[in-house]
């Protein structure tokens, strides 16, 4: 929610907001001139608001949904404004069950790198930025895509990049055939998928697709669009050669573990379809210092 504030609040928007504690999200928001209430009440709801917007986490029966809707304020959940203002630009969005945001995070350094400009809504902190939001002036968006509650399926991206597929959410799904499936119409809805096929699920998935707009990548399958090959682990970063459609690149990854490499495979891949240089891709992942609370490293 924070993220989306922000943004909105650099697009000239008057942006307020409750939440029933204090916390570092609040704290920054109130930073940057943002009004932020403790505590939900239907007194928050004056007469100057035009829209509320609500986490999924807000039921029906909040005192300030309940006012909002005596004053015919309309309410969108969260991902249904994060859909309105991500369907207007050349959306690049990043689902998955593991990794999205490590991923998201990695896409917003290439762009920045490649001075494209983009606008990006991030599930967790760059580091480098110390921030979950990037409020560029191009038409490129790039969106973490939240796959909990069905609400990625509002988001008509350009470009859809997957990391994995769990068992997971259950409470919303019911089963995981059904999860599959959503993940399926998601990908389908792409100009373009980057998906990684050492995940069983995906790889499935990929098998169904027009191959002519999917984009493979993987640590393990040779047959895949991009694949690393020469790993070599040296504490917190890592070396190895990715194999592309247009030849071999060195690659060095300033975060450790072999998931951040699958990781990087998927931004590798992206920059192929964006046409950015491969020295930009190069020192993207080379610089790139994680993201908060995202296997980061502490001093004892």
């Amino acid at each position: 929610m924070s993220s989306i504030a922000q943004y909105l609040q650099t697009k000239g928007y008057k942006i307020k907001g409750s939440d029933q504690s204090e916390n570092k999200n609040v704290s920054a928001l109130k930073e940057l001139g943002i009004k932020v209430n403790i505590g939900h009440f239907p007194q928050n709801l004056t007469d100057d608001i035009a829209l509320v917007v609500i986490s999924s986490a807000i039921k029906e029966d909040n005192p300030e949904v309940i006012q909002a809707k005596k004053n015919n304020i309309r309410v969108l959940k969260r991902y249904e404004l994060l859909a309105l203002l991500f369907n207007e630009k050349f959306g690049i969005a990043i689902a998955g069950s593991h990794g999205k945001t490590t991923t998201t995070s990695l896409a917003t350094e290439l762009l920045c790198e490649a001075s494209l400009n983009p606008t990006a809504i991030i599930g967790g902190k760059i580091q480098k930025i110390k921030q979950n939001v990037m409020c560029g002036n191009s038409n490129y968006f790039i969106a973490e895509a939240d796959e909990s509650d069905g609400g990625f399926l509002l988001l008509n991206p350009k470009i859809a990049i997957v990391t994995n597929i769990d068992n997971d959410h259950l409470n919303f799904y019911k089963n995981f055939e059904n999860e599959i499936e959503a993940f399926k119409e998601f990908i389908k809805k792409s100009n373009y998928a980057i998906l990684n096929i050492d995940d069983e699920n995906l790889s499935k998935i990929m098998k169904q697709l027009n191959k002519e707009r999917c984009f493979t990548y993987s640590i393990q399958n040779k047959n895949a669009h991009f694949w690393a090959e020469n790993i070599t682990h040296n504490g917190k970063s890592s070396q190895f050669i990715v194999h592309t459609p247009q030849g071999d690149i060195d690659i060095k990854l300033n975060i450790p573990g072999i998931h951040n490499i699958s990781n990087s495979l998927a931004i590798v891949a992206l920059s192929h379809i964006l046409r950015i240089e491969k020295h930009n891709l190069q020192r993207t992942l080379e610089f790139f210092s994680g993201v908060d609370r995202r296997f980061s490293f502490r001093s004892f």
